[in-house]
């Protein structure tokens, strides 16, 4: 698989999505789906309902561009540019601080490099 430009959003993206296929799919999402409209909350507060569908549609453009050869790897892919896009953004402590937030029962998140 090709690596997104941070490989600690990349491993960050993995942990948030095992943890989601842990906690069960209602609703029949997917993990990784899960993990976006987990953000979609404190995202779309931030900036803004289509301000959120902006960066998620720029995640999955980027996403596809590195070409995964497997669903999996693209659903990895995805939220991994997500994250880079917030790193890029809000920067590595206020990316954290918000995953944090929403996700407060996993006390080892962690942005590595």
């Amino acid at each position: 698989m090709a690596k997104s430009n941070n490989r600690g959003a990349e491993r960050l993206a993995r942990h948030l999505i095992r943890h989601e296929a842990g906690e069960g799919t209602p609703e029949g999402l997917p993990p990784a789906s899960r993990v976006c409209e987990r953000l979609r909350v404190p995202l779309g507060s931030l900036m803004g309902t289509t301000g959120y569908s902006a960066l998620l549609a720029r995640a999955q453009v980027l996403a596809r561009a590195r070409k995964p050869v497997s669903e999996a790897e693209a659903d990895v892919e995805i939220v991994a540019q997500l994250l880079g896009l917030l790193i890029t953004f809000i920067g590595r402590a206020l990316t954290l601080r918000l995953l944090q937030d929403t996700w407060p029962e996993m006390k080892d998140l962690a942005l590595e490099d």
